[in-house]
């Protein structure tokens, strides 16, 4: 199933400027556009933002960036 960003971010909890927001900051490189260029989020997106979200909620990208870096390296082979 594909999700806009608004439903994404209902199922998440979240305002779709958060998302946007991910997206800006270079946190979703795993998030596919479509060719009029919304994103598109699969259901196991769903997991990954969590964990983003956890992320970022405890300042891991700005504390333990190694932590940061291999989980978006790790994402990438998913």
């Amino acid at each position: 199933m594909i999700y806009t960003v608004g439903e994404m971010a209902q199922k998440l909890g979240v305002p779709a400027s958060t998302l946007r927001y991910y997206d800006k900051e270079g946190l979703l490189p795993f998030v596919e556009r479509s060719s009029g260029g919304i994103r598109m989020f699969r259901e196991n997106d769903f997991e990954w933002l969590q964990v983003i979200r956890c992320m970022k909620s405890r300042n891991v990208h700005q504390g333990h960036p190694a932590v940061y870096r291999a989980f978006h390296a790790g994402r990438r082979h998913h």
